[in-house]
């Protein structure tokens, strides 16, 4: 699929908005940002609707990782899928899996809803946040 020049002018705004944000994680958001465009760039002419998703739920799950693993703060989780969430970005992914367009909306409301209100004890219990997170990718993996 094509980063149409819009999306790729919001990822680049919110790219540097992140930046801004966390300018001690520059590298950490380089890398996030180029699993976003690498998965946003992906040639899906020919595969099912399923495998398109399922590209998509690798992708989230490599971020949630990647950003776990650099020991982020909740603040910038919430920054990182409060962006996936948009209606943009949510349109280029379900314009590639049209048959799987409400599991993708859910899936990042849920995730979003997660990282932004109810992921309480962020510093008490990191992996079971990192678990729970994880958990409803899976959920979706499955159905």
């Amino acid at each position: 699929m094509k980063v149409n020049s819009e999306l790729r002018f919001f990822l680049e705004k919110n790219k540097n908005d992140i930046n801004a944000a966390f300018p001690n994680h520059t590298a950490v958001t380089e890398e996030v940002f180029a699993k976003v465009y690498t998965i946003l760039g992906e040639d899906y002419d020919g595969m099912s609707d399923n495998r398109v998703y399922r590209s998509l739920l690798n992708c989230l799950k490599e971020i949630i990782n990647y950003i776990f693993e650099q020991n982020l703060s909740k603040k910038y989780m919430r920054s990182i899928f409060k962006m996936l969430d948009d209606n943009k970005v949510i349109n280029c992914f379900s314009n590639n899996a049209k048959s799987r367009a409400k599991d993708i909306k859910t899936l990042l409301n849920r995730l979003v809803n997660h990282f932004t209100t109810s992921w309480q004890g962020w510093d008490n219990d990191r992996n079971k946040s990192l678990k729970y997170a994880i958990d409803i990718i899976d959920y979706w993996f499955n159905i």
